[in-house]
């Protein structure tokens, strides 16, 4: 249980995405606690020199993120299930089990 209603949270919510987004395309980190940290990364064309680099030979912009320790442990602490889904991710009307390496 918490103390803060749904709005609470929702209007929280909204505001660490607007910080993270701004903070992201500023070209900073951003650093969630135990969680982990977001960062920006980019794809480019290779070119031989650095004044053949421009804003053209950037081909992909994307955000990555990156697991703090103590989270990606509990991660790889955590029990997998493979459910048996159809194509569209809705569980399937086959008795096919599948179990987890």
């Amino acid at each position: 249980t918490s103390t803060l209603s749904a709005g609470d949270i929702l209007n929280a919510l909204r505001q660490l995405e607007t910080v993270v987004t701004w903070q992201l395309l500023q070209g900073n980190p951003v650093e969630l606690g135990d969680l982990g940290k977001f960062y920006f990364k980019i794809s480019a064309k290779a070119v031989n020199t650095l004044e053949e680099v421009t804003a053209e030979t950037i081909t992909r912009k994307y955000v990555r993120f990156r697991p703090s320790k103590r989270f990606y442990k509990k991660l790889r602490e955590t029990k997998t299930t493979f459910l048996d889904l159809d194509i569209k991710g809705l569980p399937s009307t086959t008795e096919t089990e599948i179990t987890a390496p």
